[in-house]
C-alpha cells in the first residue's frame, strides 16, 4: 500500500539537504522544483521554490508541470499493454498498419514498434519545416537516434487501431487504474490552472510556445461538443488548419502529443513508477522486463530499452529518462530491483544543474546517464 508523506519528511528531506537544494536552485536561477522519492513502500514528496517565483503559489508534490519527454515511458507502457492484448505486434512492420510519413524511404518500411520505442528508427527528433522529408538514416534497429517523430507516428497507429484518442487510451490504461488524478496528455483547464509556469535560464517567465495551439484546441473541442481528451490527431490537424493556418502540420506542433505533452505531478509520476516496479501482476512484470531489456547500445554504460534509458551500473541496471521542454527540465532514475526511485520536475531551463546534484546527493553515484545527451 502506498503512503504519501505530504511535502516534508525529516527521514528523507532533512534540513541540510533542503538547504543544499535551495542553494543550488538559487545559483542556477531555477524558481521551482518538485521532488518525489520512492523508498521502502512509501512515496515522499517535497516542493522547493526561490524568490524568482513571481507569485506566492505553494510548490509541492502536487504541483503540476509539463513532463516533456517523461511522457514517453508512460506512452510506451500503454503501447506494450496494447501489444499484450494483441491489438498490434511488437515486431510487425508498421507500414502494414498505417501509411508511412515518407513512403519513398525504403529503410522506413522495416520500422516496427520495437524500433520506435527503442529510438532506433533512424528518424530525426522533430521536423519544423514541411519541406523536410522524414528519412531513416540507417537500417532500423542498428543504431540509436532519439526521435519524437517516431513516438508520434505510433500514436497515430494506435488511434487508428482502437478508434480512441491517445489521451483517452492513457486515461484508460494508466491514469485511471493507478489513481493518477492530476495527469493528462491533453491540456485540461483544471490542471493547467495548477501548473507552475516555465522559466528561462535567468529565471524569467518564458513565452510559452504552444499556448496558442492549446487555446485553439480547447475552442475546437467546445465548438464540436467534444471533451479535450477525446480529440484525435485528425482533430488536431483540422483545428490548426482552420484557426492557425500558418502552423506547420508536423508532429512537433500537434497536441496532444505522446512524446511530450503530459501534464502531471511528481506524486502522480511516482505512482506510475511504483506500479511499474512493484506490481505483482504478471503482465506488468513482463512489461517492465521488456522496457528494461537493452535493445540498442549507446556506449558501454548507457543503453536503451523499450521506452526507458538504461544505465549499466556494475551488476545492476538502473532505468531513467529525461524531460526537456522550453522552461522545464525533468528527470527520473530508478532501481527496479530495490524498488527505489527519484523523480525531479523543475520549472527552469537550468533545472538540469539542480537535479543532477540532488540525485548524486541521494544516490552517492555520479550517474553515466548524466553524461549522455541525445
Amino acid at each position: 500500500m502506498i503512503k504519501m508523506v505530504s511535502n516534508y519528511n525529516t527521514l528523507v528531506f532533512h534540513d541540510s539537504i533542503i538547504k543544499k537544494i535551495q542553494h543550488w536552485m538559487y545559483l542556477s536561477a531555477v524558481p521551482a522544483l518538485s521532488l518525489a522519492i520512492i523508498k521502502e513502500d512509501q512515496v515522499y514528496t517535497h516542493g522547493f521554490k526561490t524568490e524568482l517565483l513571481e507569485n506566492d503559489e505553494n510548490i509541492s508534490g502536487e504541483t503540476v508541470y509539463y513532463a516533456a519527454s517523461l511522457t514517453k515511458p508512460i506512452f510506451a507502457y500503454m503501447i506494450l499493454s496494447c501489444i499484450n492484448e494483441g491489438i498490434l505486434l511488437l515486431d510487425k512492420p508498421l507500414k502494414d498498419y498505417y501509411p508511412l510519413p515518407n513512403p519513398d524511404d525504403l529503410n522506413a518500411g522495416h520500422i516496427t514498434a520495437r524500433h520506435i520505442l527503442s529510438h532506433s528508427t533512424g528518424w530525426v527528433n522533430w521536423r519544423n519545416n514541411v519541406s523536410q522529408k522524414l528519412v531513416s538514416e540507417f537500417i532500423p534497429g542498428t543504431k540509436f537516434k532519439y526521435s519524437g517523430e517516431g513516438y508520434f507516428f505510433l500514436q497515430q497507429i494506435i488511434e487508428q487501431l482502437t478508434g480512441k484518442s491517445v489521451s483517452s487510451l492513457l486515461r484508460e490504461y494508466v491514469f485511471q487504474p493507478l489513481k493518477m488524478s492530476s495527469s493528462s496528455l491533453a491540456c485540461l483547464p483544471e490542471l493547467d490552472a495548477r501548473r507552475v509556469k516555465g522559466h528561462d535560464a535567468r529565471g524569467v517567465l518564458i513565452q510559452e510556445p504552444y499556448a496558442k495551439i492549446n487555446k485553439t484546441l480547447m475552442q475546437y473541442a467546445r465548438e464540436s461538443g467534444l471533451s479535450i481528451e477525446s480529440l484525435m490527431t485528425k482533430d488536431s490537424e483540422k483545428a490548426l488548419q482552420e484557426s492557425l493556418p500558418d502552423t506547420p502540420l508536423l508532429p512537433n506542433f500537434l497536441k496532444p502529443n505522446s512524446a511530450s505533452s503530459l501534464l502531471t505531478t511528481a506524486y502522480d509520476y511516482a505512482l506510475f513508477m511504483q506500479h511499474l516496479m512493484k506490481s505483482s501482476d504478471r503482465k506488468t512484470r513482463d512489461i517492465l522486463n521488456l522496457m528494461s531489456a537493452p535493445q540498442v547500445s549507446i556506449n558501454d554504460e548507457v543503453k536503451w530499452g523499450l521506452g526507458l534509458g538504461l544505465e549499466i551500473n556494475q551488476d545492476k541496471i538502473l532505468v531513467w529518462h529525461w524531460g526537456d521542454n522550453p522552461g522545464y527540465k525533468n528527470f527520473f532514475i530508478a532501481d527496479p530491483v530495490n524498488q527505489t526511485a527519484i523523480i525531479a520536475f523543475t520549472a527552469g531551463d537550468n533545472g538540469k544543474n539542480v537535479y543532477e546534484r540532488l540525485i548524486r546527493e541521494f544516490t552517492t553515484i555520479d550517474h553515466p546517464a548524466f553524461l549522455y545527451y541525445r
